[in-house]
């Protein structure tokens, strides 16, 4: 699925989306308290995010939104 040309994810039947490895790098550029507390994601959830794991839609568009706000820290770290 395509909705966004810089966040792109695996979407499948039973409604779970995963983060692709593009996203994942973005990801790896904050700790899990960053995106915590910013998102409101519980720990157990993010981590799931960042193994590659299924979540849901409204889980990853507040992980999505969180790097949109962060795009600029997340690119001076890669």
């Amino acid at each position: 699925m395509d909705h966004e040309a810089e966040f792109k994810c695996k979407v499948y039947e039973n409604g779970r989306v995963v983060a692709s490895p593009e996203t994942l790098r973005k990801l790896a550029s904050f700790s899990e308290r960053q995106i915590r507390e910013a998102t409101g994601v519980r720990r157990d959830t993010i981590r799931l995010v960042r193994h590659g794991k299924g979540v849901k839609r409204s889980t990853y568009e507040k992980v999505i939104n969180f790097l949109k706000q962060n795009a600029s820290a997340a690119a001076q770290d890669v």
